[in-house]
């Protein structure tokens, strides 16, 4: 989840700076207020990366489950949304396709390997 929350926050930082030129290498069309678009895409972007961070490296298991539940669904839907957003597709929108697609991958595969290993600790414990 570190990696994801860097790659998420990278993103976000990308969108927050350089609005203008992350959407164009995004294939984004222009409008009158892309700019104010993609910084606020930006700011939730930096938001959810910090929450993924914080979340991997100090919550309990529990939370941890949780927290992958919830970016199955967030994955998913940021690929999904750069996938059908207009405008050209180009490398960078495959790549965030494909590397959103892949991180909803991770998380469905990861999820129940780590909720068997919380029920078998739960019931080797005293």
């Amino acid at each position: 989840m570190v990696i994801d929350s860097f790659l998420i926050g990278g993103s976000g930082f990308a969108l927050l700076v350089f609005p203008t030129r992350t959407s164009e290498m995004l294939g984004m069309p222009t409008f009158v207020d892309r700019e104010w678009f993609a910084r606020f895409a930006g700011l939730v972007l930096v938001a959810l990366g910090m929450h993924v961070a914080t979340t991997s490296r100090s919550a309990g298991d529990k939370a941890f489950a949780r927290m992958a539940v919830f970016m199955i669904f967030i994955s998913a839907a940021i690929a999904t949304s750069i996938y059908q957003a207009p405008g050209n597709f180009t490398g960078w929108r495959w790549f965030a396709v494909i590397s959103g697609g892949l991180w909803t991958l991770l998380y469905t595969v990861t999820l129940p390997i780590k909720t068997i290993g919380l029920q078998d600790d739960e019931a080797t414990s005293p």
